[in-house]
């Protein structure tokens, strides 16, 4: 017996009504994110509706007509009448429901010496708007040979044929083009071509050849640092780590480090040294006392500076701060990039950061404007 995709009914409701194209790379990107982050922080329909647009809304011109489409999904508010407190209507809401009908659901879940009468859909609705199940879990079921299909939390088979261009803001092929021609710097190296002309000049004005002399060429570098924020809310934006560090090794000639860290680096020396983990398995960690940086290092910052989280931290804000501030002693070219539009946040450690520190959602235009257009800060 198949078991039955996860919020596949959601999701081809809102792809039939969505304003923009979806493919079916977003809807396994979805999934693969609630797989593993922590359900509190899908609690109510507001949850839902920001979480998903992070996923299924890559154009905010048309967050009106989203938000009525993923309204018209279902009765929100008749279920949440009912319900005293936030609490209940979560358990009641999302998790019990498959985006299944309840003739479906009672062929496929009902166990095999239960009887039919003992079926029951506790919220009336009906049956032609599926519910909500945020635990994504799809029941075993006992085959008629007697041997179990373990399907539960796993996630169902699927290979990507699209690209993640499908899903992600902006256009890696333009953002590295650009951002290359910002972060070059030209040096001067010495070429395997013999300098002729100078040596017969200096052969001429001393009689003899003292030294062999080769002619020197202009050569593009440049260094780029990605430090990633990993883990906990950040884990749903873990597919545009992977796009930001894929479109970063296509620079040439570029000095390219990449590094993680969870909500903010370690410090070994008190605003002074930071402990970072390299991105690359196997690597060792990485001490910032050790570091080659300089005024051209260009910084990268991709983290959403607790965004998620609704509350605010003042220790993560202190730590985050010193860590900018720290940046911003080497380079004036450091950039925060946060995944969370600004608009989405309330007051929280966010909110509160992106006062001080220059935040950027990573769409084309939003980046066009805060790294190719903005002068560099001072240092």
């Amino acid at each position: 017996m198949m078991p039955v995709a996860p919020l596949w009914g959601f999701f081809t409701y809102i792809r039939d009504r969505s304003p923009v194209p979806l493919s079916i790379d977003q809807y396994f990107y979805l999934l693969q994110a609630i797989h593993r982050m922590d359900l509190s922080y899908l609690q109510t329909k507001k949850d839902l509706l920001r979480f998903t647009k992070l996923f299924w809304l890559p154009d905010l011109r048309f967050e009106k007509q989203y938000d009525s489409v993923f309204a018209s999904f279902m009765d929100w508010d008749s279920i949440l009448k009912h319900k005293e407190s936030p609490a209940e209507v979560a358990s009641e809401v999302f998790e019990h429901k498959a985006f299944v009908d309840k003739e479906h659901l009672e062929k496929q879940f009902r166990p095999i010496d239960e009887p039919k009468q003992k079926e029951q859909i506790s919220i009336k609705k009906p049956e032609s708007k599926p519910l909500v199940d945020f635990q994504l879990l799809v029941k075993e079921t006992q085959s008629t040979t007697g041997v179990d299909e373990p399907s539960i939390g796993a996630m169902i088979p699927h290979d990507f044929v699209l690209s993640d261009l499908a899903i992600v803001p902006f256009d890696r092929r333009h953002f590295v083009q650009r951002l290359r021609r910002k972060v070059e710097t030209t040096e001067q190296i010495l070429s395997d071509i013999l300098d002729l002309p100078l040596i017969v000049n200096r052969f001429a004005e001393t009689g003899f050849i003292d030294d062999i002399i080769y002619e020197t060429q202009d050569t593009q570098k440049s260094k780029v640092v990605l430090l990633a924020d990993r883990f906990g809310s950040m884990v749903a934006h873990e597919f545009l780590e992977h796009h930001f560090d894929q479109s970063l090794r296509q620079i040439p000639y570029c000095d390219y480090q990449h590094y993680f860290f969870y909500n903010w680096p370690k410090e070994i020396t008190e605003g002074i040294h930071y402990e970072l983990q390299p991105a690359r398995k196997g690597a060792e960690v990485f001490y910032t006392s050790k570091h080659h940086w300089d005024r051209n290092t260009w910084f990268l910052i991709l983290s959403d500076a607790g965004a998620h989280s609704g509350v605010v931290n003042r220790e993560r804000m202190k730590h985050t701060m010193k860590f900018w501030k720290y940046l911003q002693s080497i380079s004036s070219h450091v950039f925060w990039i946060n995944p969370v539009p600004i608009e989405y946040m309330e007051d929280c450690t966010a909110s509160r950061l992106q006062m001080s520190i220059p935040m950027v959602h990573p769409d084309q235009h939003s980046l066009n404007t805060m790294i190719f257009e903005r002068k560099p800060l001072p240092v």
